[in-house]
């Protein structure tokens, strides 16, 4: 199946979702991997595991037609981050069944991420929030899943070494209205600002983005 959605923030940052509609076999002959991309693919094991892996660098290959940058596959930094062979600039790739994104910022870092509302994220939530965060959640299960797909994205944009979700990973309040945008912080030795964008996707899905807050000043708030 083609990209399900594509789109283009006002700060410039691209986005797409890819609908997951074919198997494994069906995607791989169409996915440029790199010799260490193979290798990867080959510790995977969980069938479904290996076609969401495979549909987030179908879905990057996509956005890179898009954008008419030459795609020659993906390489990982000392971090584990992934960056496009060859070509400057910044990625960041998704998937939870049955989609997979990813994101292309010239400029700057970018984190995105897709997650499902489950009964379960009350039980996690004060593993990944701080007090404050629980208590404007009230165990609301949209809150809940649009927190965490925020705070994943966080990670990803930050991408340099392990970060505690509760306490470094801040997010902050917000109404869970289709999509929108709300204030964020990572708290490490140089704080950063941040704003996430976030869209619901169909009933049980959150996507976020989410930049430093300097790179969205062409938004009003």
């Amino acid at each position: 199946m083609p990209v399900f959605r594509s789109e283009k923030l006002k700060n410039g940052v691209q986005w797409v979702l890819w609908c997951i509609r074919e198997s494994a076999e069906e995607l791989k002959p169409n996915v440029f991997l790199t010799a260490a991309g193979n290798r990867e693919w080959e510790t995977l094991r969980h069938p479904q595991k290996r076609t969401e892996w495979l549909a987030g660098r179908m879905a990057l290959q996509a956005l890179c037609e898009e954008l008419a940058l030459p795609y020659a596959g993906i390489e990982k930094d000392e971090f584990g981050k992934p960056h496009l062979v060859g070509i400057p600039g910044h990625i960041s790739i998704s998937h939870c069944w049955p989609y997979a994104a990813a994101a292309y910022y010239a400029e700057k870092p970018v984190g995105i991420d897709l997650e499902m509302v489950q009964d379960k994220l009350v039980r996690l939530a004060p593993k990944f929030l701080d007090a404050n965060e629980l208590s404007w959640s009230r165990d609301q299960l949209d809150v809940l899943a649009l927190r965490w797909s925020a705070k994943e994205a966080l990670y990803k944009l930050h991408g340099r070494k392990k970060l505690a979700f509760s306490d470094q990973l801040k997010t902050g309040i917000f109404s869970p209205t289709e999509w929108g945008f709300f204030a964020a912080k990572i708290v490490d030795d140089s704080p950063m600002a941040c704003r996430i964008y976030f869209e619901k996707i169909a009933a049980h899905h959150w996507l976020t983005v989410a930049l430093e807050r300097a790179q969205w000043q062409p938004i009003t708030d």
